[in-house]
């Protein structure tokens, strides 16, 4: 099993998280994801399974989650005929800063880095 994981800065929101594959990559390509969130990498639930389509090339694997998660596991589950390594071209996320005031969202920077840790 491949997986990849984001931490997320407190009260970001994830609006969208896309995936993109190359049918040409044949059985590296992946078939089944499976998106697990939670506080912790260790206290994740399922918030989505996608079945990739042979001829699919940007694949949508959440939309407008409207509740909070620090961690965000990505997981294949299974590649295009029995293949066991898998390729993901890019993954592109956008996030929305979560606001109780009815304020139009913000833009910024929602992936923690390990850099945060030491400032």
């Amino acid at each position: 099993q491949h997986w990849i994981h984001l931490e997320l800065f407190p009260d970001v929101l994830v609006h969208s998280l896309r995936m993109t594959v190359d049918p040409a990559d044949s059985s590296y390509m992946p078939s089944l994801v499976v998106v697990n969130a939670g506080d912790t990498f260790t206290t994740m639930r399922e918030l989505s399974t996608v079945n990739i389509r042979t001829t699919d090339t940007v694949v949508t694997l959440l939309a407008d989650i409207k509740e909070y998660y620090a961690c965000v596991e990505v997981a294949v589950k299974q590649c295009r005929n029995g293949g066991i390594d898998c390729k993901i071209h890019s993954l592109g996320i956008v996030g929305r800063r979560k606001t109780n005031e009815g304020h139009a969202p913000s833009s910024l920077s929602f992936l923690a880095s390990d850099n945060d840790d030491m400032q």
